[in-house]
């Protein structure tokens, strides 16, 4: 029992902990940018251009770096329908 509450505690403090952080300007301010595509007044934005097509790619937003817990990440794209059925079949 005393090591079941010792975990349960830890978990606790790990959801306050992540609560906390949840609630901060930081996570507010890397939500924004991430999935609203805001940017601070005086802040530059660089386009990326898509080898492919030569146009700009503005619905993904590019890597977002130096945001504790969002290294390299990138938002994840909705699969379209034929892409699901390929991956069904093919992986």
């Amino acid at each position: 029992m005393r090591e079941e509450i010792r975990r349960i505690e830890e978990k606790n403090s790990g959801l306050k902990e992540l609560a906390s952080y949840l609630e901060s300007d930081q996570f507010i301010e890397g939500e924004a940018r991430l999935k609203l595509s805001l940017k601070k007044n005086g802040e530059e934005v660089a386009g990326i251009k898509d080898p492919v097509s030569g146009t700009e790619k503005e619905s993904e937003p590019s890597t977002v770096y130096n945001m504790p817990g969002r290294e390299n990440l990138r938002p994840e794209k909705a699969e379209t329908n034929p892409e699901k059925w390929f991956k069904y079949f093919f992986n």
